[in-house]
């Protein structure tokens, strides 16, 4: 898969294809900032991987993320920080495939679309659908469905559902993606996974413009 602003007609800054074609990223590692500013190892996000690879909740199955799009930013804008945070959790490296739906809400003269549908596909059959829409307010919280029950990542606690029994878990409070990229905050995570959330955020805007699936190669 071609990985380059102009094989898309919609907006792929020069950080996104730098983090998406490097496998080290090598000088140009910075330019993954935008990927990597969800503070993965901090808050919510460690402690929902612990409940998943503990393997209380079974296998996960899909998860679902909105959240809402900022006037004249393109629909994916934080769809790298909160993918590559999602993957420390489910413990993906990248998906197999990737679709999308989409286009521009925004009113007459809007090019680049404002609402969208990602949807990644995962080898062992997990799915992760973000959502993007002028109709919600920041990022609601991420869920987490596995097999035997679900994770809900709040901003300072995790709710979980494991059989027919729910409880909180404490902790401290994750941060706002959107104070990252602001304060152009440092990268949060490793290059290969700030390259794992580009590359599927890459494929859905291939999606979009072609109206197919586009399958993640690991070249």
């Amino acid at each position: 898969m071609k990985m380059g602003s102009a094989s898309y007609g919609f907006p792929c800054s020069r950080r996104t294809f730098l983090a998406a074609c490097g496998a080290g990223l090598g000088p140009y590692r910075a330019h993954a900032v935008q990927a990597g500013v969800c503070e993965a190892e901090r808050g919510v996000w460690p402690a929902a991987r612990r409940i998943i690879a503990e393997g209380r909740l079974g296998r996960p199955l899909r998860c679902y993320v909105t959240v809402g799009a900022r006037e004249r930013l393109p629909a994916t804008d934080l769809f790298h920080p909160l993918l590559a945070a999602l993957h420390s959790v489910l413990d993906e490296a990248r998906p197999f495939r990737v679709s999308a739906a989409g286009g521009a809400m925004g009113g007459a003269g809007r090019t680049a679309p404002d609402s969208m549908v990602m949807t990644c596909t995962y080898p062992d059959g997990c799915t992760v659908t973000l959502v993007s829409t002028t109709r919600a307010q920041g990022v609601r919280p991420p869920v987490i469905h596995a097999e035997r029950g679900s994770v809900k990542l709040l901003d300072s606690a995790l709710r979980v559902t494991e059989g027919d029994r729910t409880y909180l878990i404490q902790t401290e409070p994750a941060g706002d993606p959107l104070d990252g990229l602001r304060a152009c905050r440092a990268c949060q995570c490793t290059p290969e996974a700030a390259r794992g959330a580009s590359v599927a955020v890459a494929a859905a805007i291939k999606a979009l413009r072609t109206a197919r699936a586009v399958e993640c190669t690991n070249g």
